[in-house]
């Protein structure tokens, strides 16, 4: 075998391998890529979730007042609301 043969045989077979080399380090890029890209999105969605207001949430906020808190009118103004008449019809 000359030796120009043997050094074409070994840059091909050295760019076949590099060239190996670098489909697998992009193929494992764009897939680590998209395993960030749902990663963001998922994100997206938790800080969403945390930016509603916290009047909104039942365990400390507006709904719990109301449920928990002391009455709307006080005890004088309901008194004062008993003594009127009714008229039903």
């Amino acid at each position: 075998m000359k030796i120009g043969t043997l050094l074409t045989a070994a840059i091909v077979s050295l760019s076949a391998v590099g060239g190996g080399l670098a489909v697998y380090v992009a193929a494992t890029k764009y897939q680590t890529m998209d395993k960030v890209s749902v990663a963001q999105r998922r994100l997206e969605i938790v800080r969403a979730v945390g930016d509603i207001p916290r009047y909104l949430n039942p365990e400390r906020g507006v709904a719990t007042n109301i449920l928990f808190g002391p009455p709307a009118a006080d005890a004088k103004a309901r008194a004062a609301f008993r003594g009127l008449p009714w008229k039903l019809n």
